[in-house]
């Protein structure tokens, strides 16, 4: 290699396989630290497992705001080689919705808070997941949405909202498979909306919250599991 190092760029579409031709390079160029910068925690995880994947061994380091705490064992497991890549795959992902605030996302990654601009709500999503903006909704002014870990956030104002910021919210599940709870927690208080069945949830909740969180044509006496709540701070668009 030469002494002044070597620089190249490679584009391709998503899921060609960008982080392969990344682990070879690194092989064949013998490079024992290798700096990997992206842009969402999403891919900080998905990397690390490619790279582990990929043959990579030894330590991996991940400056970002995930925190040991926010392991499934409350913990980052180790090995002498340093964190596993399965260890970066236990963290524990919870959505917390808190009424009058917004969402809280998972990882320190921010909160959507009611009330942000259009910018200012993609801006913080976008430390967590890839931002996918505009697609129609009657009604709206502005709208987009995300993924993140099997679950879907829609954020938007509707022309009602306070100079057009963020007013509205909807959190899905995207697998709807109703008999059985999902796996990422969306918390609201003390419980996880999508880890009980409807019937139970209705008996903690009371008449203002479910009226807050559950659509009007939702059965309080079904045995099934929640497939989408939402969270409002404009009243003019409550559907």
């Amino acid at each position: 290699m030469p002494a002044e190092g070597l620089r190249t760029q490679v584009t391709a579409a998503t899921g060609s396989g960008k982080t392969l031709i990344a682990v070879a390079a690194a092989e064949k160029l013998g490079a024992r630290h290798v700096l990997v910068l992206v842009p969402t925690l999403d891919l900080l995880t998905q990397t690390a497992a490619a790279w582990r994947e990929g043959g990579r061994t030894g330590a991996m380091v991940g400056v970002c705001s995930l925190r040991a705490d926010d392991s499934a064992e409350g913990r980052t497991e180790h090995r002498q080689d340093g964190p596993t890549a399965a260890s970066l795959h236990t963290i524990r992902v919870t959505f917390r919705l808190v009424p009058g605030t917004g969402l809280v996302l998972p990882a320190n990654a921010g909160v959507l808070r009611f009330g942000m601009t259009a910018h200012a709500a993609q801006w913080t999503a976008s430390t967590l997941a890839d931002i996918r903006p505009g697609g129609w909704m009657c009604g709206a002014h502005w709208t987009f949405f995300f993924v993140h870990c099997d679950i879907l956030v829609t954020a938007y104002a509707c022309t009602a909202c306070t100079e057009q910021t963020m007013g509205h919210l909807i959190i899905e599940r995207t697998e709807r498979v109703l008999d059985r709870a999902a796996d990422v927690p969306v918390a609201f208080g003390d419980f996880d909306l999508f880890g009980y069945p409807i019937h139970e949830l209705t008996e903690v909740l009371g008449p203002s919250d479910r009226k807050l969180l559950l659509s009007a044509n939702v059965n309080p006496q079904s045995t099934h599991y929640l497939s989408a709540v939402r969270l409002d701070a404009c009243e003019s668009d409550r559907r």
